[in-house]
């Protein structure tokens, strides 16, 4: 039996995927391709909520197999909806992969590979941080409730996340407990290397608490 060809459709590299992307492609019988819409990561970029320039100093992309998919933005605003990487679309027609993961639906890309692949009997796993308070209103409910018909399974990254789902009607054999990770090892080589709490705190100006 060959492995499974699985897709993952993302926005960019992002520190705390790396390790779970490695994870799994490490896997006895799955073939992992990760797609990036974005550079952001691995290229210096940036930050406005910190306001500064940011580049992460952990590898991103070992591991794993990946593409950076070329950006066709209509209105250049590659950081919002109308973000749109087309190649994904390809990629699915080229029949290369068993299943498509998606990482939230917050754009023209993610939209459109979701349709591709219901359209290429690719199925779809979807997982993203859609929370209560990011699908108030009636009408982005109804475009929402419409797109999840696409949706073949659901990840949950924590119980608000998976009452989300379930408020949209989605049957409990479909929604499958999927939470955030920390790679422990990495944090703990790290704390390894670090002088002892007291003096930590002493050297960046926190109080000890008795």
């Amino acid at each position: 039996m060959s492995d499974l060809q699985l897709a993952a459709l993302t926005s960019h590299p992002i520190q705390y995927q790396a390790p779970l992307f490695r994870e799994i492609n490490s896997r006895e019988g799955i073939d992992l391709t990760v797609y990036f819409c974005s550079k952001q990561g691995v290229e210096p970029h940036v930050d406005e909520g910190f306001g500064q320039e940011v580049v992460w100093d952990v590898p991103l992309l070992e591991g794993y197999n990946y593409e950076f998919l070329p950006d066709r933005s209509p209105l250049g605003e590659a950081d919002s909806f109308f973000r749109f990487n087309p190649g994904i679309v390809r990629a699915l027609q080229d029949g290369d992969h068993d299943v498509l993961w998606v990482h939230g639906y917050e754009s023209l890309t993610n939209v459109s590979a979701i349709l591709a692949a219901n359209h290429y009997d690719v199925p779809v796993v979807f997982r993203g941080e859609v929370m209560p308070d990011t699908v108030q209103g009636s009408l982005k409910r109804t475009i929402i409730s419409w797109l999840f018909n696409y949706i073949d399974a659901f990840a949950s990254i924590g119980t608000p996340n998976r009452r989300v789902y379930e408020s949209f009607g989605v049957p409990d054999d479909r929604i499958y407990h999927a939470p955030y990770s920390v790679h422990n090892e990495f944090f703990q080589r790290q704390r390894e290397q670090l002088p002892p709490i007291p003096e930590l705190r002493e050297k960046e100006g926190i109080p000890i608490n008795n």
